[in-house]
């Protein structure tokens, strides 16, 4: 883990004072199970369980900051309905003030009606209008913004512009105007064929689609990217363009050199809010000194964690530390028992099933293949406990394994059948079993029930045991025996 994103994990940043102006909306979600289709229409019927309230848009891009301790002003329109007083009473629950906004009866509250089913999205439902707002009102969003950086320190502005008719050319290059007069950095979240408007800002924060309507261009390979990319980096003078571009990661266009920064690597359970994320803790690293490249490392860092949470997420300061503290571990599949027992944590709660096997895995074959990949049909996630070479010799004998521990949990890590994989000491795993407590437990026919290690904790727990059956004349001794053979 490099030194500077060590540091911030030692940094608080309750000194950092942020303006969010941009569009402001409600994520409401309505979540149920779905079991029928209707018999008035082919769609299906949900059975509502719950209905979630979040703040979206700018709101959340505040709310990250909030949760990470910074102090941050929120500049938003909102209409005269119920929506904007459900909005102002989600402010004040997270202590976020809503002086600065401004209602309208011209507009209704952004609103964003997600129906979700089973966590699979079945529709959206938005309630807005995306004309531009008045003379009048943009007048008071400039205002607003001097207002404020003329009361009191500004570190920072985040333009969080979704294209609903707010962030206008004139409100948007006045506040870059104003701000680059006092030296305060203008980080942006675009949206709309119009970058124009967003010239001179600091950082420049497009996804790769975002970039293309813009650029109106496509592109076929990384040096036509580079080229488009480099292109819109010099026409709008902006500090660095950061062109976030998912599983490729983030790539920096800057005056002095151009890096592609890799992405890190999470299950994805719903990307809602993950460039809100982006955006919020890159300023914050920017802010707190880091190099460009050290701040969107660390924005790469909290919006990969957000998007393995379901619906719109805000990072905490302890969660930010703790992924920061994991960085660069993510794409390994050996886990300590604390780091496990998380990870677990987090898999139930997304209702994934738990499998569990164990064995030490010495020269892997065809029967040890057969085992993994049908233990892993009976769940979502495989955990291997793979014996130490201490705990090989106990049970093996002096002369195993042949393997080391290292080399036995690269082999397995190569497998995709395998999720994660913990090492034990003692003979058997049962100590393992007990902590991590999964939901299936799989051993070889070879083995009774009743002889099973751990097979009554996961019973009694509502969990089952399954016995795979054997591969026949496929061991591990056997293959030894026969190259013993061999050279004699």
């Amino acid at each position: 883990m490099c030194k500077e994103l060590k540091n911030i994990v030692l940094q608080e940043f309750t000194d950092q004072h942020i303006v969010v102006i941009g569009d402001l909306m409600l994520d409401k979600y309505l979540m149920g199970s779905v079991r029928r289709i209707s018999p008035e229409a082919p769609v299906p019927v949900m059975r509502l369980r719950e209905e979630k309230l979040l703040l979206g848009g700018s709101g959340n891009v505040a709310l990250n900051l909030k949760r990470l301790g910074v102090s941050v002003s929120l500049i938003g329109l909102v209409g005269t309905d119920h929506n904007s007083s459900i909005i102002k009473d989600l402010l004040e629950e997270q202590q976020i003030s809503s002086d600065h906004l401004i209602s309208s009866s011209a507009k209704p509250t952004i609103t964003k009606t997600r129906i979700v089913g089973e966590k699979q999205q079945i529709a959206r439902i938005d309630q807005e209008e995306p004309s531009p707002v008045s003379s009048d009102v943009q007048s008071l969003l400039i205002e607003k913004v001097a207002s404020l950086i003329a009361s009191r320190s500004v570190d920072a502005i985040i333009i969080s512009d979704y294209a609903k008719g707010l962030i206008t050319d004139e409100v948007c290059r006045s506040i870059i105007r104003t701000a680059k007069e006092k030296n305060i950095p203008v980080i942006v979240d675009p949206k709309g064929k119009n970058f124009t408007k967003y010239e001179n800002a600091t950082v420049l924060m497009p996804n790769e689609t975002e970039l293309s309507i813009a650029s109106r261009d496509n592109w076929q390979t990384e040096e036509d990217f580079t080229k488009i990319a480099t292109q819109m980096y010099k026409a709008l003078h902006v500090g660095y363009l950061a062109v976030t571009r998912g599983p490729k990661g983030i790539s920096l266009i800057s005056e002095n050199k151009n890096r592609d920064i890799p992405t890190t690597v999470r299950e994805v359970y719903d990307v809602s809010g993950a460039g809100d994320t982006a955006a919020a803790v890159l300023t914050i690293g920017f802010v707190a000194g880091l190099p460009i490249d050290k701040a969107i490392e660390l924005a790469n860092i909290a919006a990969g964690y957000v998007v393995s949470r379901w619906g719109t997420y805000a990072v905490s300061y302890a969660e930010l530390s703790d992924a920061i503290q994991r960085y660069g571990q993510e794409n390994t599949k050996r886990f300590t028992l604390p780091e496990l027992e998380s990870r677990v944590a987090e898999w139930k709660n997304h209702n994934q099933t738990i499998v569990f096997t164990n064995g030490c895995f010495d020269i892997l074959h065809r029967g040890h293949i057969h085992l993994l990949r049908e233990a892993k049909k009976e769940g979502d996630k495989l955990i291997v406990a793979l014996n130490t070479d201490k705990s090989v010799q106990q049970l093996k004998g002096k002369n195993r394994p042949l393997n080391n521990l290292k080399d036995r949990v690269s082999v397995l890590e190569a497998l995709s059948v395998v999720d994660a994989i913990i090492a034990f000491e003692e003979q058997t795993p049962l100590r393992l079993i007990k902590q991590i407590r999964p939901d299936v437990l799989v051993k070889g026919a070879d083995y009774r029930e009743e002889e099973i290690v751990g097979a009554r904790v996961v019973t009694t727990g509502g969990g089952k045991v399954v016995r795979v059956p054997l591969v026949e004349g496929k061991s591990t001794t056997g293959l030894i025996e026969q190259i013993e053979r061999s050279q004699q």
